[in-house]
């Protein structure tokens, strides 16, 4: 990649990053395997060489994405299935020899399994004309663990490879550090951190903006 030079730099990369990712969600199917610790410890690796396996043998061209933990760990390894860019149908513990079934069914002949399915979530609004058996199946957000959950800082988990930078720019990743380095000035900086409520994790909770407005208004090189 590049070096990036300025804010339009960063900008004209993102749009091509998100070409890049729509083009590929609407190219057919796209697998995703959720590969963060607890995907691993429960055999994620060789439920994905499972799938690559089986992908070959059947000469099917789907990409298939490691991506991170959705915060089901229980249901480990989670496999995620997408259609042309509409909703991801999860898939609990899924080991090697499930695979043929899920990609037989799912990938080939557009028939989610449903005994394995766990919830499907869409980026926005699900498609209006998405098939009567993806909607039969639970959204995420209606799940009784994850309905209350709002999901900020890991909202991409599950969704990018945290591997690659260009999908996490995408995603509008470093778009806030950029406007902070081009536009801001120390003080608005400092201000956005404090109003934020960012505190630290050493365990008095002490407030993150503060420590920062302290070390700025301390004298000398040395803070």
């Amino acid at each position: 990649m590049a070096k990036l030079n300025t804010i339009q730099d960063l900008s004209q990369l993102r749009e091509q990053c998100q070409r890049a990712l729509t083009a590929r969600a609407r190219a057919g199917a796209a697998i995703f395997v959720g590969a963060g610790t607890c995907g691993i410890a429960a055999g994620a690796r060789e439920t994905m060489q499972a799938i690559q396996q089986e992908l070959g043998r059947r000469k099917l061209t789907v990409p298939v994405t490691s991506v991170g933990c959705i915060g089901m760990c229980a249901k480990e390894p989670l496999v995620d299935i997408q259609f042309n860019g509409g909703s991801h149908v999860f898939y609990a513990n899924i080991q090697p020899d499930m695979v043929q079934r899920l990609i037989e069914e799912h990938v080939v002949n557009s028939r989610p399994v449903r005994e394995w399915a766990v919830c499907r979530t869409a980026e926005g609004e699900p498609p209006a004309d998405e098939p009567q058996a993806i909607q039969n199946v639970p959204q995420f957000r209606d799940l009784p663990f994850t309905g209350k959950q709002i999901r900020i800082v890991l909202s991409n988990c599950g969704i990018i490879d945290p591997e690659k930078i260009e999908e996490y720019i995408a995603r509008d990743g470093y778009r806030a550090l950029a406007r902070a380095l081009a536009t801001w000035s120390p003080e608005e900086v400092i201000r956005e951190i404090k109003e934020s409520g960012l505190r630290g994790r050493g365990g008095g909770g002490f407030s993150t903006g503060m420590k920062w407005e302290l070390c700025r208004k301390s004298p000398g090189d040395t803070k």
